[in-house]
C-alpha cells in the first residue's frame, strides 16, 4: 500500500522518483489531472545504479534558438530519462545566445541572422526568414536552478577559436582582419573565419569566460576548439 525509496545521495532519490513515474501508464504523466482514475503500481523491488556517471544530452541553441520554456520542458524530459548533464551549445557561426554584460553587441548583433540554409551544408537553398534570439542572465540562472532541482548539471559551451563568426560580426576587431565586416553566417558547415591572436582577443575571451562561470556553477565549461581552419592564420603576419 505504499512506496519506499532509499538512496545514498539526493540525486539517487531523484532518479528513484523517475523510476516510479516510469512504472505508471503514460496517461499519468499528463500535465492535466485525470479525474476518477486509480493509478496502480506493480508490486516490485528495484535496485538500480547508473552504468555511466555522465549521462548527457547536447542541445544546439546557437544554430536554432529555443525559448526558455522549451529548455525547461527539455530538462523535464531529460530527468524522466535519468539524463544528468545538459550540454548547452550557446555560441557558433550562426548565432551568439550567451549574454555578456561588457559586450552587449554579441547578442544584439551576433544573436540575429538574415536567413538560414535549407538542407545540409554545401547547398544553395535558403528560407529567406530572419532568425534570432538570446537569453538574459536571469533566464539562464533560472534554467540552472530548475535543472539542479531535477539532478541535472548544465554545462555551457562558448566556442573558440573557430565557430566564432557571430562574434566577429559584432566585433570585427577580434578577427585576423579588423577592417573586414562580416555578417552572422547563414550557412551550415565549417566557416574559415577565426579569432585573431592578439592580447585584446585573449582579454575578450577571459571576460566571456568570467561571465560564463558566474552564471553556470558547473565544474566544467566547454570551449569547443574543434573544426578550426588555419587558413586565416596562415595569411596573418601576427599569427605567423
Amino acid at each position: 500500500q505504499g512506496v519506499l525509496l532509499r538512496a545514498a545521495r539526493p540525486a539517487g532519490l531523484l532518479n528513484a522518483v523517475q523510476t516510479v513515474r516510469q512504472l505508471l501508464p503514460y496517461e499519468a504523466l499528463s500535465a492535466l489531472p485525470v479525474r476518477g482514475t486509480v493509478w496502480e503500481l506493480p508490486a516490485v523491488e528495484i535496485t538500480d545504479v547508473p552504468r555511466h556517471r555522465w549521462r548527457g544530452s547536447m542541445l544546439d541553441v546557437a544554430r536554432h534558438f529555443q525559448p526558455l520554456s522549451y529548455l525547461l520542458r527539455y530538462v523535464d524530459l531529460m530527468a524522466l530519462h535519468k539524463l544528468n548533464v545538459l550540454h548547452l551549445h550557446l555560441t557558433d557561426d550562426q548565432g551568439w545566445r550567451m549574454p555578456v554584460a561588457a559586450y552587449p553587441r554579441l547578442t544584439e548583433v551576433g544573436g540575429r541572422r538574415t536567413q538560414s540554409q535549407i538542407g545540409p551544408a554545401g547547398g544553395d537553398r535558403f528560407d529567406g526568414r530572419p532568425h534570432g534570439g538570446w537569453y538574459t542572465r536571469a533566464e539562464l540562472t533560472r534554467l540552472v536552478g530548475y535543472a539542479a532541482e531535477r539532478g541535472i548539471t548544465v554545462v555551457p559551451e562558448t566556442e573558440a577559436p573557430g565557430h566564432v563568426r557571430a562574434a566577429l560580426a559584432a566585433h570585427p576587431e577580434l578577427g585576423t582582419d579588423p577592417a573586414r565586416r562580416l555578417d552572422v553566417w547563414t550557412r551550415w558547415g565549417v566557416c574559415e573565419n577565426v579569432l585573431g591572436v592578439e592580447d585584446h582577443v585573449l582579454d575578450f575571451f577571459r571576460t566571456v569566460l568570467d561571465e560564463v562561470m558566474d552564471v553556470f556553477p558547473s565544474p566544467y565549461v566547454h570551449l569547443g576548439g574543434d573544426e578550426c581552419p588555419v587558413t586565416e592564420w596562415e595569411h596573418s603576419p601576427a599569427a605567423r
